[in-house]
């Protein structure tokens, strides 16, 4: 007699992971159709031009107030430089920006671009680590959907930005740590977990939470192992890379002090509350957590209840596990996850104020949260110690929502214009303009970081003006300058 077979069986299953994860670059390259940018994507516009809006009046010390001058300031030191000069985070991105334009041109579409593909090469990672994880079942396109739905993650792959950057080779790290640790003790991959973790921290400071989970778990479980020769070799030199960034970014790390210093003598001015150092922390949590509800009310009580809510899910799930790797996995997925709330509300503590709480920096555990979320499900359904029903709730408290207010954010989504810079260099473009009088000299950064490679014009100061002045021929056109620096 012949063997029934499931109507989903396993090759349906690799196949509808793989639309999935067709589907999810699809809507990373695609949306959003609209783009402007904000003052920190300006700053990495121009770090990686070589162009740093504190220089001070750098045309004037050039050989000429033209685009050719501004043009020999575009080379890998003086993007280096500019890295430096702002704190020194993000080197890797801002380098890399600048080869990625020197390729594609200097449009908005290049910018983001860079951060579009690192989002797309994310999600592969992702989908690679969901499959150690959740081997082959069909949870891997629902981690997929929450991954590529999470506003925040959605929102860094659209931003010009290091964030996604950061995302991706943390993710990258996570899946040859896993490596490492269950699938054979191989050093090539303790190695590349060491150099992933040096490019997430070189990409981003702010990475160093899921590295140092990575580092402290690997210490209790291998302790012994990373004695041998090969292991301290592929621990080191990754090690030794970021060290001798450090070396040389020093300088850099004076000006996050002096930066750190002044928003908290700010901050000291209104009060500073540890309470709302926790209250933050918690609806972050959460809401990484896929927790829909502070995202609706960020009152105190439905910050609390989310945060529990997520507890729950974490001891139901270890609690109904079936076997030791289901707990294991638990336990380091959760772990990766809470490390961006621990880890920024101590940051926020020592730094005596709230900036370490931004959305945007909990993003490097925005893949474990995802996958956690999907593992704890995953052992809800599969044992047989617990009713379906309250599988299904659960999925239904949490799935629905946070798809729905995602799609809802796509289509309420209307940028605003907070710097016409690109317009501008755009207009100089099509019209042939070339000679500009500007404001200040950092709107000459920023149009210039907007023009095609080899565009002649010559830019004039005026400080007592509003706009910019276009000259085309005989005739002027007067555009108002939008700046908003916030």
């Amino acid at each position: 007699m012949q063997e029934k077979t499931s109507f989903i069986n396993s090759r349906m299953i690799k196949n509808l992971n793989l639309l999935c994860l067709v589907l999810t670059i699809c809507l990373v390259l695609f949306f959003p159709s609209k783009k402007q940018i904000w003052y920190d994507e300006s700053v990495s516009v121009l770090c990686s031009k070589g162009l740093y809006y504190t220089a001070g009046n750098a045309l004037t010390a050039l050989p000429g107030n033209t685009s050719a001058a501004l043009e020999k300031q575009n080379n890998p030191p003086a993007v280096y430089n500019c890295t430096i000069i702002d704190n020194g985070n993000s080197f890797i991105y801002n380098e890399a920006l600048y080869l990625f334009t020197k390729v594609f041109g200097n449009s908005l579409i290049s910018y983001v671009l860079l951060s579009k593909l690192c989002a797309v090469l994310a999600l592969i990672a992702f989908f690679l680590l969901a499959s150690q994880f959740l081997e082959g079942s069909i949870f891997i396109s629902l981690a997929l959907v929450f991954i590529a739905t999470d506003t925040i993650f959605w929102g860094m792959a659209h931003e010009v930005r290091a964030y996604i950057m950061g995302i991706l080779f943390v993710t990258l790290s996570v899946l040859y740590f896993y490596k490492y640790m269950y699938k054979g003790d191989k050093a090539w991959h303790l190695f590349l977990t060491g150099l992933f973790a040096a490019s997430a921290i070189l990409s981003h400071y702010l990475s160093a939470y899921v590295i140092l989970v990575l580092l402290g778990y690997l210490f209790i479980v291998k302790k012994t192992a990373l004695f041998a020769l090969k292991n301290i070799v592929a621990i080191v030199i990754p090690l030794a890379v970021v060290g001798i960034y450090f070396y040389f970014a020093a300088r850099g790390f004076q000006t996050m002090a002096n930066q750190n210093s002044s928003i908290a003598a700010k901050t000291d001015e209104v009060a500073f509350s540890i309470a709302q150092v926790f209250m933050l922390s918690s609806k972050f949590a959460a809401m990484n957590f896929k927790v829909i509800f502070p995202f609706i009310s960020g009152s105190n009580i439905v910050v609390l209840l989310s945060a529990l809510l997520v507890i729950g899910i974490y001891i139901a799930a270890v609690w109904f596990a079936n076997t030791p790797k289901e707990k294991r996995d638990l336990h380091l997925l959760f772990l990766l996850g809470i490390s961006s709330s621990l880890f920024l509300g101590a940051l926020s503590i020592k730094s005596h104020h709230y900036t370490a709480l931004y959305a945007r920096y909990f993003s490097f555990s925005l893949p474990f949260t995802s996958l956690f979320i999907v593992y704890a499900l995953k052992v809800l359904y599969t044992s047989p110690r617990i009713k379906k029903i309250f599988s299904v709730a659960l999925t239904t408290l949490i799935v629905f929502p946070a798809v729905g207010f995602f799609l809802f954010g796509i289509v309420k989504y209307a940028p605003k214009e907070k710097f016409n810079h690109i317009a501008v260099a755009k207009k100089i473009e099509v019209d042939k303009v070339n000679k500009i009088v500007i404001p200040d000299w950092t709107d000459a950064y920023l149009i210039q970081s907007f023009l095609p490679t080899g565009y002649n014009i010559e830019y004039i100061i005026d400080n007592t003006s509003k706009d910019f002045t276009l000259f085309h021929g005989e005739t002027i056109e007067k555009i108002a300058v939008i700046r908003i620096n916030s």
